[in-house]
């Protein structure tokens, strides 16, 4: 019966791991790059000791997809717009 609380947690534990990186470039020009942590941080410059606040790893699932809206055929379309326009008396 316990077996099932293991599975959410494996499939969690892998997600945290997946790295997250960042790039950045410094107003002196440097390039630089890590990868996010889970808590916040700032990362320095080596060149000029500029320091930038470093976002943590998002910790919310992906969106989902939307789903397209099934358009209408042409003809439909402006049949439809003819009959519903303040031109047309019924």
């Amino acid at each position: 019966m316990a077996d099932w609380l293991k599975i959410p947690s494996k499939s969690k534990r892998r997600e945290e791991d997946i790295p997250e990186p960042y790039e950045i470039v410094c107003v002196c020009g440097v390039s630089l790059s890590g990868y996010r942590r889970k808590a916040p941080y700032r990362h320095a410059c080596q060149q000029c000791t500029e320091s930038y606040f470093i976002l943590p790893r998002n910790t919310y699932p992906a969106p989902k997809a939307r789903k397209k809206k099934k358009q209408l055929p042409k003809q439909q379309q402006l049949s439809d717009f003819i009959m519903n326009s303040a031109l047309v008396s019924r």
